[in-house]
């Protein structure tokens, strides 16, 4: 019990979130093994004397409810022509049962008691459909037959080959949940239905025995079919009793093997996810990295006004500096023009590196997430980078700084105007220029390492790996104890 319950609590503390399973297939996996454990195998364990719970699921209209009235010779559930007509869990127990049963699987059920023979050692549970449109009907009816010692699932012998719910069965045999079957409804006129329905079922890889119902016609108002009509699932569902001990150890060891087995997938499963975020991990740090330097910024000044420098002597220069002046008006223009262009310019660029990799297209949302943030942070590192341009023009003509500071940007660029920034910071504008470049490159590629960053955050699981070692151990131990105990 102590082994379960820790079980239990090893699959609570782990958060398996990780960008690779955005429906989140595998924290459901995970919240349905707790389930299992916690409001089947325990309670199994602590009150071994409880009836053995037989979970009646099916599509709409199938007679679910109907039979369990026929079984039990009481009005349980209504019936009728509106759909769905259970719409919550109803149970029929016996008296001293009643207590039991209220809260089973997790939910508050409707206990209605009777004293038929059939009550002695079994509860017989009514669902919502399976096929409901009502996704809370659906929930409640899987969180049922997860907590089932028997499922019999009912179809008519007019809609089985509808679309059968394979899902939900496959769900009640991953757990060891023994299954049977009824065709309700079957008539004269459909001898073929039984045996084709058997194949249906083997072709889908689900085994359970199979009953068939009989078609009655019966009054308006009537809630049941003939006692004989279901005399062979009675004699089945009673027949379980006989050595219900044994039964009961049977069914206890297969759910305990099937959930171990499935928590250890899932804690290998974990552990591939683990190392798959690493491999993306070091992949988009690559795809990333020095990507600034590859950045090709020379026609962003194009348009920008400024003359190029013409040949000749020092007047031709002073007349050059005086026409191309500046106001600090216009050069706050300018940057500001300057500065959508290469914030453009490195969203595209990330865009382009996030969807051109495969890999990155399996985050989700999480890369719109970082592109979005890339205009804040590239923004800020262009404001930084033109502060920095000022300071470099200060010892300048105080007249000429505006047009400094745009000669220089376009320098370190690449583009526009190659005379500018030697005419105005001379035999040092080289130094200035590739200074003023690497600056500028420097903090785009800022951008680039936070959106990286950011991406990888997104991947990164959160649990420790010592929590998902044991996970992965502790089932063993689990079932080993289990079949000792048997022994």
């Amino acid at each position: 019990m102590q082994d379960l319950q820790r079980l239990a609590s090893d699959l609570e503390s782990q958060d398996l979130r990780s960008g690779r399973f955005t429906a989140s297939r595998t924290e459901q996996t995970r919240d349905r093994l707790i389930r299992i454990i916690r409001s089947y195998l325990i309670p199994r364990l602590t009150n071994p004397e409880a009836p053995l719970c037989v979970v009646f699921a099916g599509p709409t209209g199938s007679g679910k409810s109907t039979l369990i009235n026929s079984l039990s010779g009481l009005k349980v559930s209504e019936t009728g022509p509106i759909r769905p007509t259970t719409k919550g869990p109803v149970i029929l127990a016996s008296e001293r049962a009643r207590h039991q049963l209220e809260n089973f699987g997790g939910l508050g059920c409707e206990v209605v008691t009777g004293s038929a023979p059939i009550l002695s050692h079994i509860a017989l549970v009514d669902t919502p459909d399976i096929d409901s449109m009502e996704t809370e009907h659906r929930v409640m009816a899987e969180n049922l037959i997860d907590c089932a010692d028997v499922v019999v699932m009912v179809t008519s012998a007019l809609r089985y080959a509808d679309l059968v719910p394979w899902e939900v069965l496959r769900r009640a045999m991953s757990r060891g949940t023994p299954l049977i079957f009824v065709l309700n409804r079957v008539t004269g006129g459909a001898p073929g239905a039984m045996t084709d329905f058997a194949s249906r079922l083997s072709d889908a890889g689900v085994k359970g025995d199979i009953i068939g119902v009989s078609e009655h016609h019966v009054e308006v108002g009537t809630h049941s079919v003939p006692a004989l009509a279901v005399r062979e699932l009675g004699r089945r569902l009673v027949g379980l009793t006989r050595d219900r001990d044994r039964y009961q150890q049977e069914i206890l060891r297969r759910v305990i093997d099937s959930t171990t087995t499935q928590i250890s997938d899932l804690a290998d499963q974990v552990e591939r996810d683990r190392e798959w975020v690493g491999d993306i991990d070091t992949g988009i740090r690559a795809a990333f990295e020095d990507k600034a330097q590859a950045l090709d910024l020379s026609d962003l000044v194009t348009g920008l006004q400024m003359s190029e420098v013409p040949e000749g002597g020092r007047l031709r220069s002073r007349h050059w500096r005086r026409s191309n002046r500046l106001g600090s008006r216009d050069l706050v223009e300018l940057e500001s023009t300057l500065r959508a262009r290469l914030i453009a310019r490195v969203e595209s660029d990330l865009r382009r590196i996030i969807l051109r990799d495969g890999q990155l297209g399996m985050i989700g949302g999480t890369v719109e997430d970082a592109a979005r943030g890339v205009h804040l942070i590239t923004g800020q590192a262009i404001d930084g980078w033109f502060d920095i341009v000022h300071r470099e023009v200060d010892g300048i003509d105080r007249r000429d700084r505006n047009l400094a500071v745009m000669a220089l940007i376009s320098a370190a660029l690449g583009s526009g105007h190659p005379r500018a920034a030697e005419t105005l910071f001379g035999t040092d504008a080289n130094v200035f220029t590739e200074r003023a470049r690497r600056e500028l490159l420097d903090r785009l590629q800022v951008a680039y390492t936070q959106t990286a960053a950011h991406l990888c955050d997104s991947l990164r699981l959160v649990s420790g790996e010592r929590e998902v070692d044991e996970l992965q151990t502790r089932p063993t131990g689990v079932v080993t104890r289990s079949h000792f105990a048997d022994a």
